[in-house]
């Protein structure tokens, strides 16, 4: 698809391989701390960032060791090009900063959170991750899947929610559970992993937040 070494506006590549892995402008702009505009008009030739969002957008697109020549031109090396996989970053996020999301109706923003974690999976602008607390959902030995306290799961607000997803809610206003949910004699329930746990009656004073869609532990346990 490329050639060994090619020239093109810096622009131009970026965009082709951001539509390869599913980067869009709303991601630019939350990554560099700008508008979705601003984006725009540098995506499109209009205006010409500073060297320093040149690098770094192009950088975050998977493209290593460019030499920018003049107007907006660029020359790297096909070996240079990253069309791996697409890494997506969302913010891991403390219980209190949750709640206060959910109850005002907040967008993340990347000052937001304790730090962004990458990921694979793409989920929807308001997901978040979450440090698994407690041993409610950690399962008898053996069993599996199992959320060990201290493991990440990865929340989208965004995603409907059935029978035997696992999912975050917030209980009382002020409390705030990771279970899975069941239905079960016409009733709903937040189901623990552990059965030295009981199960939560998922009713007037249960609000579900978001489906747990994906789990992992963080890099600094190893």
């Amino acid at each position: 698809m490329y050639n060994l070494t090619m020239k093109m506006k810096w622009y131009e590549l970026a965009k082709s391989l951001m539509k390869d892995k599913g980067i869009t402008y709303d991601d630019l702009a939350e990554r560099f701390s700008v508008s979705k505009g601003a984006v725009s008009h540098w995506m499109t030739g209009k205006r010409e960032p500073s060297l320093q969002y040149i690098a770094g957008i192009l950088s975050y697109v998977g493209i290593n060791n460019p030499t920018i020549i003049s107007d907006g031109m660029i020359s790297v090396d096909k070996a240079d090009i990253v069309k791996g996989i697409p890494v997506f970053e969302y913010p891991l996020l403390t219980k209190e900063q949750i709640m206060a999301f959910i109850t005002d109706d907040m967008k993340l923003s990347k000052k937001d959170g304790i730090k962004w974690i990458p990921s694979t999976k793409k989920a929807s602008d308001d997901a978040f991750w979450f440090k698994v607390e407690g041993h409610s959902m950690t399962a008898p030995q053996g069993g599996s899947p199992s959320f060990p306290e201290g493991i990440l799961i990865l929340v989208d607000p965004n995603e409907s929610i059935k029978d035997g997803d696992f999912c975050v809610a917030s209980i009382y206003i002020n409390e705030f559970t990771f279970k899975r949910l069941i239905h079960y004699s016409g009733m709903l329930y937040l189901e623990p992993l552990n059965p030295k746990f009981e199960n939560i009656s998922c009713n007037e004073n249960c609000k579900i937040i978001g489906k747990v869609i994906k789990s992992q532990w963080p890099d600094d346990i190893f």
